[in-house]
Formats: C-alpha cells, sequence, structure tokens
C-alpha cells in the first residue's frame, strides 16, 4: 500500500500519482504508466490498445487514451506515434494492441 495513515485528508495521495512507503511528496506517474485510483504505492502498467503519455495530460486526469488509426499500442504504450504501422502497411481501427495480417 502506499498511504496508510488517513488523516490528515490533504496528504491523502491523489490519482495519477504514486507514493511509495515513506515517500514525502506524490510522484507523478511516468508515460506508459497511470494511476486511477488514490492512496496507491505504484502506477498500473497503461493497458494494451492505448497509451499513456505523462507530457500531454495532467497528473490529476489519470486516464488512458485510445491507440489511434494507423498506430498500434502494446501494453506501456508512452505516446500515440511510438508504434506506427509500418511502410506498406495501415491500420483502419483503433485500440490495436499488435500488428496483425
Amino acid at each position: 500500500l502506499g498511504q496508510t495513515v488517513p488523516e490528515p485528508e490533504d496528504h491523502e495521495c491523489r490519482a495519477g500519482f504514486k507514493c511509495p512507503e515513506g515517500s514525502a511528496a506524490e510522484i507523478p506517474c511516468a508515460s506508459g504508466t497511470y494511476q486511477d485510483e488514490a492512496k496507491q504505492a505504484n502506477c498500473k502498467d497503461c493497458p494494451a490498445g492505448s497509451y499513456c503519455n505523462s507530457e500531454e495530460t495532467s497528473p490529476l486526469s489519470s486516464i488512458t487514451a485510445v491507440c489511434p488509426k494507423g498506430r498500434y499500442c502494446p501494453p506501456n504504450t508512452q505516446t500515440a506515434d511510438q508504434f506506427k504501422c509500418p511502410k506498406g502497411t495501415f491500420n483502419a481501427l483503433v485500440e490495436q494492441d499488435e500488428l496483425s495480417d
């Protein structure tokens, strides 16, 4: 667990951050990870078919973004452009997590 003391509430580790045991402050989740729950010691891996870019969103949004057309997003994808379809191929669907035939 991250935070183990419920008081004071203003020291509660918020969604979008991690608070390992003994941390003095919240740590924003890195790109490729997210956290949608409060009081957590670690961030979650960004799920397949999505990307999690900490540079594009506020840590408090703590959301994952849908992988766009023309791309594929395996787990822990950091940006929408990280995995583009190779030259000579295309993907007309969103939320794809791998290249397929």
